[in-house]
């Protein structure tokens, strides 16, 4: 029962990554496109370079989630957090922060919803 379940959920997590890493491949490629309208126009020709370079990281992390599987990313978290624990610990505290902005904004509507 337990092998079955943890395989479901594995099996749900890797499809939603590679489902994310699709749209942030997609995400990428706008910025490509966006970057080379800027590059048409001279005064803002040098801000397209700096849209180049963040779509090929954004284009990057798409790649890792869509194509790496479940076992091969938690290894490589588990390095990077023996590598940098700092880093994981501030990406952490952000994480948390954004979730509990999100709870909040959305209890908000909840509540709009029940007093109507």
């Amino acid at each position: 029962m337990q092998n079955n379940l943890s395989s479901y959920f594995t099996r749900q997590i890797e499809s939603r990554s590679t489902e994310y890493g699709g749209r942030i491949r997609t995400t990428a490629q706008t910025v490509r496109t966006v970057a080379q309208q800027l590059r048409e126009d001279p005064n803002t020709a040098a801000v397209a370079d700096f849209a180049d370079r963040g779509a090929d990281v954004v284009d990057r992390v798409g790649t890792y989630l869509e194509r790496t599987p479940l076992d091969r990313m938690m290894a490589d978290a588990e390095r990077l957090g023996r590598r940098q624990p700092w880093l994981v610990a501030t990406l952490g505290v952000a994480a948390g922060m954004f979730a509990s902005r999100l709870l909040k904004s959305t209890a908000a509507r909840r509540a709009e919803r029940i007093i109507s």
